[in-house]
């Protein structure tokens, strides 16, 4: 099964990269948080 062409990312790369993305939204999401309780 050669599926590198249709899917470039491994499933390493791959779940590296959303924990990447959930991380980042965590860190926003407690920032805008922090902002509205200074204000």
């Amino acid at each position: 099964m050669k599926t590198s062409k249709k899917f470039p990312l491994t499933l390493t790369e791959l779940s590296a990269l959303l924990a990447a993305n959930v991380e980042q939204e965590v860190v926003q999401n407690n920032q805008s948080l922090t902002k509205k309780k200074d204000s």
